[in-house]
């Protein structure tokens, strides 16, 4: 990210005779008393801008946003576009800092409108560059050269060779992502022969790193860890944190590689705790990647899951294809490592998807495209100038010869000069008009490629959807009707949101008569069995499970005619282990239950609960406290040491509510921070709507779940029963 944002000198010759600074005192704190002087004019805004700059260059990204606001506020105070546009620019840079690409590319393309009318080439080689940079991070490769391209242009034509070797480098880094090493280590190497004739550290050190993982992809091992040392040897010398947390990242990828594990641990320790303490989201990312990968390789595959899990939502937050690429690759190994296969297949299906979408042959040719179109205007600007040239040259000898001879031969010569410009240029445009001819053809018989590309994968797409729509057809006819459900239990709600299509929760209802404990029917004493299940893993095979544990529950029930909540837990274990012992190895899944027997006696109800990982939660009336009966801590399914389930008698009054529950509205990221809604939040919100019917609480939990959610993708499916007495 060095690459983004390096000011024109300019800018720093308008401040200079208002920074006040003693021998000792560094640039920043010499920017920030100037800037306690400074009035509400121009300057100032050139002092803010400037300070956004160097917060950005120390890693303080919180500082780099404030400065930026702070210079746009005021620029658009004075109606100053120039200082408007570099704002927009640092706020977006800031924007891309933290991850928040989308924000990024917003205040770009405010400054790119603001740099074009006003014909600022250095701010628009720059915004191309910046923009060029997002589109990268979001797996755009060609468009990303496309605008690194743009950028180099200009930079070209107005010789700026700090952004020649910006650009350089960027260029280079999207060659490495498409496995065009030769071309990478070239561009990395023209940018490093330009930063040590400008002397710039911190560029110099940011072309060692991105050389070293060129070798790492050509299996240069060594000489990639020598060329990150030699980058982190800089970034310490200058405090700069948020380039060392990357360094430590690649050298822990090193050790990694070459199975010091010891070593590599160590440095990716080391740059989780930089990345956390400046805010830097893509290197928390990267730093649990890799410490996913060592725990994975020291046998911690549990922990090394967790880390992935978490590196996995971050990156889909932030859309950066590379890092959910690298976190798919990783959970892939850990599952297979636990003997999940189910999940491991699904994250080795979005790793294939996402690498391909990355590095395949449409992004190729669009990548070899931007290259000669550059390569097509760079030399059509050449001609142009050496035209110029000629016509000048041939201008003046006109002129010359006007003098010397008389009106008639001097106006022969106009006319034949003109004539022959006209047949050159007339033979010029019917050449062009077959070069343009041509690559138009070219393009449109790649857009019928494409277009049938997109057509055949659409309709596979519709093919899948179908099927997994009829599966929730067939899933649907497992779970009871609302309408029964009503019948039985009047003042009940059931709130059911499967995150995909189907879903592994499930609930579950059975009537019959109760039955007394010497064995007697007691047609009096009605019961009702209602449960609430979440089966392992969501969608497709979470949908599996479920078929497996619902018919396993209403075999208990029926087939084996028990009544008693524990036992029936008990019986439904047994016939679960059973129907996954078939299986070829060890198979885990199974089901978290929350299963309650109600028995209704004339006006009284008392219930018998019990349950496996779920709870049951009570609100007397009356009460501002919700009461929690404790499930046994152990599934449905093969576990270690298992013991018989706990069956809990408990009485009910008129007014109280108990709910059943599964863990999915609770493990909900969201809110302003993106943390999980957890329990005891849910459990004071259930309490602040008691004096709710239960109709309007399904209405309440379903609103605050979806405005906690917002814009994050909902994790695991969410099942909620309430009933009242």
């Amino acid at each position: 990210m060095l690459y983004k944002r390096v000011r024109i000198i300019f800018v720093l010759l308008c401040v200079m005779g208002s920074i006040v600074a003693g021998a000792q005192q560094s640039t920043m704190d010499s920017l920030v008393s100037a800037l306690q002087q400074s009035k509400n004019d121009t300057n100032k805004v050139n002092l803010l801008n400037l300070l956004s700059y160097y917060s950005y260059r120390e890693g303080d990204f919180e500082a780099e946003m404030d400065y930026g606001k702070k210079a746009l506020h005021l620029a658009q105070q004075l109606k100053w576009k120039k200082g408007i546009a570099d704002a927009y620019k640092n706020i977006g840079g800031a924007y891309e800092d933290i991850g928040e690409y989308f924000l990024a590319q917003e205040q770009y393309a405010l400054a790119l409108k603001i740099y074009q009318d006003l014909n600022d080439q250095y701010g628009l080689s720059a915004i191309y560059n910046n923009i060029g940079e997002v589109c990268r991070y979001l797996g755009n490769y060609p468009e990303a050269l496309q605008n690194y391209y743009a950028a180099l242009s200009i930079k070209e034509e107005i010789n700026d060779k700090a952004g020649l070797s910006i650009v350089y480098n960027n260029m280079g880094i999207v060659n490495e992502r498409q496995g065009n090493y030769e071309e990478a280590l070239k561009n990395h190497m023209a940018s490093l022969e330009i930063e040590k004739e400008l002397g710039d550290e911190l560029l110099i050190a940011s072309s060692y790193n991105n050389i070293g993982l060129v070798y790492e992809q050509q299996g240069n091992y060594d000489a990639a860890l020598e060329q990150h040392f030699m980058a982190l040897t800089i970034r310490e010398s200058v405090a700069n944190r948020f380039g060392m947390a990357h360094s430590y990242n690649n050298i822990g990828v090193i050790y990694y590689i070459k199975g010091k594990f010891d070593e590599a641990l160590k440095y990716s320790l080391m740059a989780l705790q930089i990345a956390e303490d400046i805010g830097d989201r893509t290197g928390i990312v990267s730093a649990y990647n890799n410490l996913g990968r060592i725990y994975i390789a020291t046998g911690k595959a549990k922990q090394a899951k967790s880390l992935l899990q978490k590196a996995l939502i971050i990156a889909e937050d932030l859309a950066h294809k590379e890092l959910k690429k690298t976190s798919y690759s990783g959970l892939f190994l850990a599952d297979s490592t636990l003997g999940d296969f189910y999940s491991a297949l699904v994250y080795y299906q979005q790793f294939i998807a996402i690498r391909d979408s990355l590095i395949n042959e449409e992004n190729t040719k669009l990548s070899v495209q931007a290259e000669m179109q550059y390569e097509f205007d760079k030399k059509d600007a050449l001609a142009k100038m050496e035209q110029e040239k000629k016509d000048a040259l041939a201008a003046e000898k006109m002129k010359k010869q006007e003098l010397q001879r008389n009106v008639l031969l001097s106006g022969l010569m106009i006319m034949l000069v003109f004539s022959g410009i006209i047949f050159k240029s007339y033979r010029n445009k019917r050449r062009a008009n077959r070069i343009i001819s041509q690559q138009k053809e070219e393009v449109e018989a790649q857009r019928q490629i494409a277009e049938k590309q997109k057509q055949i994968v659409q309709e596979k797409n519709n093919e899948i959807v179908d099927s997994i729509t009829y599966a929730k057809n067939l899933q649907d006819a497992i779970l009871p009707p609302l309408s029964l459900i009503e019948k039985h239990l009047p003042e009940t709600f059931v709130w059911y949101q499967p995150k995909d299509i189907i879903a592994g929760d499930f609930y579950w209802l059975e009537t019959c008569s109760a039955w007394s404990e010497d064995g007697i029917k007691n047609e009096d004493d009605e019961m009702v069995l209602l449960a609430v299940a979440d089966c392992t893993g969501h969608g497709v095979p979470g949908a599996m499970v479920s078929v497996v544990c619902s018919n396993a529950l209403h075999r208990a029930h029926v087939e084996f005619g028990i009544t008693n909540p524990g036992k029936i837990l008990d019986k439904s274990r047994e016939l679960v282990i059973q129907t996954f012992a078939k299986a070829q190895g060890s198979v885990q899944d199974g089901m978290d239950i929350s299963l309650v027997a109600i028995h209704r006696k004339m006006a009284s109800y008392s219930i018998q609960w019990s349950g496996a990982n779920n709870p049951l939660w009570i609100i007397r009336k009356g009460t501002q406290e919700v009461e929690e009966i404790k499930p046994d801590k152990q599934p449905i399914g093969k576990c270690d040491n298992p013991k018989p389930f706990t069956t809990h008698e408990v009485e009910l009054f008129s007014g109280d509510t108990f709910y059943l529950i599964t863990d999915g509205y609770q493990d909900q990221f969201g809110g302003e921070k993106g943390k999980k809604f957890k329990a005891s939040q849910l459990k004071e919100f259930l309490i602040s709507i008691q004096n709710e019917k239960l109709e309007q609480q399904r209405l309440s939990l379903e609103k605050t779940f979806e405005e906690w959610k917002g814009g994050l993708e909902q994790v695991d499916d969410v099942c909620i029963i309430g009933v009242r007495f």
